[in-house]
This record gives C-alpha cells, sequence and structure tokens, in this order.
C-alpha cells in the first residue's frame, strides 16, 4: 500500500510539473487546438537521430538535418531505439522551398563550381556534374545561394535521393533556436499537461 500510494505521488508530480518557460509559448499554442490529433499533426517536420545534430541542442555552424514526414524516409533514416524528433518552427521563422527554384540554384551551383574547376585549371581536378538529382552534395554553393538571396533564413529544403534511398524532401535548419523539438513520443504527454492540468509556468 505504501509502495502504491509513492507511485501515485510520483505520477501526480509529473503532471504537475510546470512547462519550461521557453515552451511556455508552445503550450499557449496547444491550447488552440481542440485535439491532441489537431495539435500532433501540426508538427509537419520530423527527423530521426541519424539525420545530424539534435535541433535542441543549438550548436552552431553544422546544420541540422530533418526531413517532412514522409513513411519511406522514416524507414531508412531512424532505427529502433532512436528517437523521432516533432519539429515545428516559431513564430517568425522562415523556411525557403528551394525545390520549387532548382533551375536558378542548380545554375548558380554550375556556374560556382565550373569557376573553382578553372581557377584549379592544370592540377589534377575533375569538375563534378551539378544535377537536380545531386545539389543537396553541394551545400557550399546552396549557402552562397542562400545568402545572396534568402540572408534571414531559419531552413531550406531541398530533394534528397541517392544511397539506395527513396527521393523525399529533406530540411536543413540553419537556426536552430528558430524552432521547438520534442521528442514525438512525448507530444501527446504534453499537450495532456498543458490543455488538461495547465499548470504554472517555471520561473
Amino acid at each position: 500500500e505504501e509502495i502504491r500510494k509513492g507511485v501515485s505521488g510520483i505520477e501526480a508530480a509529473k503532471e504537475l510539473e510546470p512547462i519550461p518557460k521557453e515552451l511556455e509559448p508552445l503550450a499557449q499554442e496547444a491550447r488552440k487546438f481542440k485535439s491532441v490529433e489537431e495539435f500532433v499533426k501540426s508538427f509537419g517536420i520530423e527527423r530521426g537521430a541519424r539525420g545530424g545534430m539534435d535541433v535542441s541542442s543549438g550548436e552552431a555552424g553544422r546544420g541540422v538535418y530533418a526531413y517532412v514526414k514522409n513513411p519511406q524516409m522514416q524507414k531508412y533514416y531512424t532505427q529502433e531505439g532512436e528517437t523521432l524528433l516533432s519539429i515545428k518552427p516559431k513564430e517568425g521563422a522562415k523556411i525557403v522551398d528551394l525545390t520549387k527554384e532548382l533551375d536558378n540554384l542548380v545554375a548558380f551551383a554550375k556556374k560556382d563550381v565550373h569557376e573553382f574547376a578553372q581557377a584549379r585549371k592544370g592540377e589534377f581536378y575533375v569538375e563534378p556534374k551539378v544535377n537536380k538529382q545531386n545539389i543537396q552534395r553541394f551545400p557550399q554553393q546552396i549557402q552562397t545561394y542562400l545568402k545572396n538571396n534568402y540572408p534571414d533564413a531559419s531552413a531550406y529544403i531541398v530533394p534528397h535521393s541517392g544511397y539506395n534511398l527513396p527521393t523525399g524532401k529533406q530540411v536543413i535548419i540553419t537556426k536552430p533556436e528558430n524552432f521547438y523539438s520534442i521528442p514525438k513520443s512525448q507530444l501527446t504527454d504534453f499537450y495532456n499537461q498543458v490543455v488538461g492540468e495547465k499548470p504554472e509556468i517555471a520561473k
């Protein structure tokens, strides 16, 4: 009986844990949804632990690899026991879909790669071919293109294929601080905590 009471006390304490201040804006948004299913569905981007660094770590200069919801991509990227993060942009985060302007991006990358090859003329250097299928393999050219056209981008979307993976859209997050990141398994608990108990905000 004492053990049962102890366990119940722990569970009650969990339910009443205050929401971290950094997640309060997300809690306010959660209250706008009529069901947990709608709230979970609002997270349009997911990523497996193998896809890059954790978006919540905020490490600079590396980028975060994510992918638009795609069961096939999840199958290849997420192994048993790995965390599947649900990622949601904060208000003001700018996501640039470069798949809608691939012709311009590829043309820019080709020119940049060619100029670099010409500068190395006479050396043992083979100019790589750039096309719509392999544009993701030219991150330096993509970054320069973004800097020239979208300097305030929080993330960008490019096509992903290769290594026997199915074609899909991959999101590279350049400003992790502009995104919420929660393990998919915790979304339901978070919603129930916010909408059910409405705990106080952490100080």
